[in-house]
């Protein structure tokens, strides 16, 4: 089980990725090799949820502040990443591969661990959006939080299925 002291980065395995966006069009894909699906994993109620980080656009900067997201400032304050938690996914463990910050170039490894000092730093603040959102979209069913977010019931049902086959 992954523990809640320091959030790590990890990849999702393809093939896993692919069975769950047969079940709901809010899975993100992968995109390979080139640029691999890169998230933060959490527990959230029984299971793990990989949490994925996107690149910061301008765009971003319209984003109402809520719990379905965070923004992942640079050491310096600026906004180089988000976290989309409306987009987070229930893994096996046997799908994740830890990232190895060292395999990547000088500036994209600078720049992980900028975003990991960040989201550790922030790590309370990342686990309460993250288990709200759950909460909002699975107990409580907010409609404005279930229309833009993963079906968090569903792809845990397709979680333990994939694991039994």
């Amino acid at each position: 089980m992954i523990k809640r002291d320091t959030i790590k980065f990890y990849t999702v395995n393809e093939e896993y990725i692919n069975y769950l966006s047969k079940f709901d069009n809010h899975v993100s894909w992968n995109k390979e090799q080139k640029r691999p699906y890169v998230g933060i994993v959490l527990n959230v109620e029984e299971y793990l949820y990989f949490a994925p980080l996107y690149s910061y656009k301008i765009g971003y900067d319209k984003y109402k502040e809520n719990h379905s997201f965070l923004r992942v400032e640079s050491r310096k304050g600026k906004k180089v990443s988000i976290i989309r938690f409306t987009e987070m996914i229930p893994v096996p463990e046997t799908a994740i591969k830890l990232l190895d910050f060292n395999s990547r170039g000088k500036k994209y490894k600078d720049l992980l661990q900028a975003e990991s000092d960040f989201i550790n730093n922030n790590k309370n603040i990342v686990y309460s959006k993250a288990k709200k959102l759950y909460k909002d979209v699975v107990h409580i069913k907010i409609p404005f939080y279930m229309n833009i977010s993963c079906n968090f019931k569903i792809l845990e049902q397709k979680l333990e299925e994939y694991i039994k086959e």
